[in-house]
């Protein structure tokens, strides 16, 4: 979907309507799908490069998703958080 265009704006942009969402709705198909986007989106190429680059503000804002969309000691769950950054 990104290839390499995902660039940090939209990144979080997509985190805060995620974030919103999950205040809003707290259906666990709900977190599930949000978790889905936050694997997948760390396997968009040059997303290492863009999390590196991330304020202290946008980091807090991530940890902020990971944390609504937490279910469980999930071994890939803590793998994409690292990628993230936040462990």
């Amino acid at each position: 979907m990104f290839k390499t265009s995902l660039e940090a704006p939209l990144l979080v942009s997509m985190l805060e309507t995620f974030k919103y969402i999950l205040e809003n709705n707290s259906g666990r198909d709900v977190k599930e799908s949000v978790k889905t986007y936050l694997l997948n989106m760390a396997r968009v190429p040059r997303f290492t490069t863009i999390v590196l680059f991330m304020s202290k503000d946008e980091k807090q804002l991530v940890k902020e998703v990971w944390d609504g969309v937490a279910v469980g000691d999930d071994q890939v769950e803590r793998g994409a958080r690292k990628v993230w950054g936040v462990s």
